[in-house]
């Protein structure tokens, strides 16, 4: 195939697509090879720079996204449809770094950083396909230990647990994605008892130095 055909093709199996594509992916839609594949999406973040585009190419962990650039997030939000995305609560969030920071990390080990029961949160979590049970600890009753997911970086943009960001950087993606759902996640300090703990910022920050 052409080169500059298979360009077009891979630009519109990205467009159509709402979940990461993989090389494999395309290659089983294109019938051309891997390498081919990569060169090709390289060409055409080259081109989306050179030529000042509003969209960009992501590699995440799964696959590549055809993505807005985030300083048209403002306009594109208010032709969102009302319809939301099932979102993350605080609570949710805030468990949700505690095993992105720590893991492999067990629940007793979760609730003794935010002070309260977290089961209920954590299956949310492993429904969600952003948490997953795995291995045990050698600990008394061998609890499951708790890991992050391919979903997980997905979710957050990221290609590997290798670009896990600071604790305030999270936080700032996590600003972003709740303004992409129009939820308010980090409320006005009068309001301090729905900011996260400062326990678990604590933990949290005291993990990512050591790392």
């Amino acid at each position: 195939m052409e080169k500059n055909q298979l360009k077009r093709i891979v630009e519109a199996l990205l467009f159509s697509s709402s979940d990461p594509l993989s090389p494999q992916k395309i290659r089983k839609a294109t019938g051309e090879s891997v390498k081919k594949i990569r060169e090709v999406v390289l060409e055409l973040q080259n081109d989306y720079m050179i030529r000042a585009h509003a969209f960009h190419i992501k590699e995440v962990a799964t696959g590549y996204l055809l993505l807005t650039l985030p300083e048209y997030d403002s306009w594109i939000s208010k032709l969102r449809s009302e319809k939301r995305r099932s979102r993350l609560s605080k609570a949710t969030l805030e468990t949700l770094a505690i095993v992105a920071y720590k893991q492999p990390i067990i629940r007793s080990e979760v609730e003794d950083i935010r002070g309260v029961n977290s089961d209920g949160i954590i299956s949310q979590l492993i429904e969600k396909k952003l948490v997953t049970l795995s291995g045990r600890s050698e600990t008394i009753g061998r609890p499951h230990y708790l890991r992050t997911t391919k979903q997980f970086l997905n979710y957050f943009g990221l290609k590997s647990l290798d670009d896990l960001p600071s604790i305030k950087e999270i936080e700032k993606m996590i600003r972003l994605r709740a303004r992409e759902n129009q939820i308010n996640l980090f409320p006005s300090p009068k309001n301090s008892s729905e900011r996260p703990s400062k326990k678990m910022s604590k933990e949290i920050q005291k993990n990512d130095k050591t790392e």
